[in-house]
């Protein structure tokens, strides 16, 4: 198995509501990615070492370590995977904050495909991510929004 995923672009899924993680896994592990999950914060820490993830969707609002505070700690670890935050309780101020802490993007839930996708790209096209030097493009099945219901 770890032969199949070899040259697929990792994504590190960061949400504690699982459904939400499980469906925007399914949506996003299309034939160039391959996607884990992490329920918390330092669970996603624990992931940036060892599956090396070329990109993060992470939420904002967990318990005990949140996705800012994750994001913090991240960036003070030198770390250049984009960041994507995502909350379905988003503030101005918290949109602000995630991008000043160095996140790569910020949406709110449900998200949109349409601006998932978008986000993909521009990551894949971004010169600030040496890691994905190389990948050329995503597919992605027609779909309107990701949510847990």
């Amino acid at each position: 198995m770890e032969h199949k995923n070899r040259n697929k672009m990792k994504i590190l899924v960061v949400d504690d509501d699982e459904k939400f993680s499980l469906r925007l896994s399914k949506f996003l592990k299309k034939k160039d990615t391959h996607c884990v999950v992490a329920k918390n914060g330092p669970e996603a820490l624990e992931r940036m070492i060892s599956d090396k993830p070329e990109m993060i969707f992470m939420d904002i609002s967990m318990p005990g370590l949140d996705g800012l505070e994750t994001l913090q700690q991240m960036k003070a670890r030198n770390t250049i995977v984009p960041v994507i935050m995502i909350t379905g309780h988003g503030t101005m101020q918290t949109a602000i904050k995630a991008i000043q802490l160095g996140a790569f993007d910020y949406l709110t839930k449900p998200l949109d495909v349409v601006k998932v996708r978008e986000v993909v790209r521009r990551v894949l096209s971004s010169a600030k991510s040496a890691a994905l030097e190389g990948t050329t493009h995503l597919t992605f099945r027609q779909s309107t929004r990701i949510d847990t219901s």
